[in-house]
């Protein structure tokens, strides 16, 4: 499984994208920023879920 987890605050993505990949099938791809996660979104790469912080900067 293939997981987007877009989120401004570093300690949240981080420890979620370690709980998820100690799960085992579980691969992360992580955004900062709001346009960085759209750059992924759009990007060939294909995600199972996203996980967004809709309170990120740049949120409308």
């Amino acid at each position: 499984m293939r997981i987007l987890i877009a989120d401004d605050h570093d300690l949240l993505r981080e420890t979620l994208s370690m709980f998820l990949a100690s799960e085992g099938s579980i691969d992360t791809a992580l955004a900062s920023t709001l346009d960085a996660a759209l750059d992924l979104i759009h990007s060939e790469e294909k995600f199972d879920l996203i996980m967004l912080d809709y309170n990120m900067p740049g949120m409308a």
